[in-house]
């Protein structure tokens, strides 16, 4: 029996009269149901915020959270979705539309122009990364339209990417 309890009983005996034993039982019952209800509380594991955060990894493998931008070709960004607008995020999956601007490498890559194409990007799968961040893993794309890449391009026959978070370190520190 706990200390307030005791005193709770201590005051009914000592004020027994037939209304104040009535107004007795109700504080007692206030009481006990004050009681549990912060005892249920604090027994409940409220997760922190940065606990429910997901992330995406950018080509460096660093977790962002609802990107703008996923660059898909990290070694000289010529295909990436951009002006991005996450309609869900942090569940199983995450859904977005952007603009793929796609690099047509026409005559060569650094002479190339720049296209825009609709597209629609799912982020799904999950990872732990280094610094204990969850993130997606796996970023599915497609096009609102017509592919801007031919029929036998990379990426074109498996529109998934995998982005895994990696461990930074700065040189020189």
């Amino acid at each position: 029996m706990s200390a307030a309890e005791k005193w709770m009983r201590r005051m009914i005996a000592i004020h027994a009269t037939p209304s104040s034993r009535n107004v007795a039982r109700i504080a007692k019952c206030t009481l006990m149901c004050v009681t549990l209800s912060l005892g249920w509380i604090s027994m409940q594991q409220i997760p922190s915020a940065a606990a429910q955060t997901v992330s995406l990894p950018n080509c460096q493998g660093k977790p962002e959270v609802k990107p703008t931008d996923v660059v898909f070709a990290c070694a000289d960004a010529g295909f990436s979705a951009t002006k991005l607008h996450w309609s869900s995020w942090g569940s199983a999956s995450a859904t977005a539309t952007g603009l793929a601007s796609v690099n047509d490498c026409s005559p060569n890559c650094v002479s190339g122009h720049w296209h825009t194409y609709p597209i629609i990007l799912k982020a799904s799968g999950k990872q732990i990364c280094p610094s204990g961040e969850r993130a997606y893993v796996r970023v599915t794309y497609a096009f609102i339209g017509k592919s801007p890449f031919p029929a036998d391009a990379p990426g074109t026959s498996s529109a998934v990417q995998t982005f895994r978070c990696r461990s930074l370190t700065t040189s020189g520190k």
